[in-house]
């Protein structure tokens, strides 16, 4: 089984906070089970930490700096 990296995922501001990005996130997730992946990997903006915890996701390592912008590591397994 392998590991699947989720690359920028961007919501439009007014479809924020109404659900639109954990049904992007669940899509995503199906699609890397249907491809026999086992774990997403992704670097979030420390900013958003929070949405992808409560999504099941775990933080790894520090904060690091990408394109001027707090990020850390984060992942999860999707068996």
């Amino acid at each position: 089984m392998g590991i699947g990296k989720i690359g920028r995922m961007a919501i439009k501001k007014n479809f924020r906070r109404i659900g639109v990005g954990g049904l992007v996130l669940n899509f995503l997730e199906t699609k890397a089970k249907e491809n026999g992946l086992s774990k997403l990997t992704l670097h979030a903006q420390n900013y958003v930490r929070n949405f992808y915890l409560y999504h099941g996701y775990e933080t790894e390592g520090k904060l690091f700096n990408e394109a001027g912008i707090e990020h850390i590591k984060m992942n999860k397994k999707i068996y």
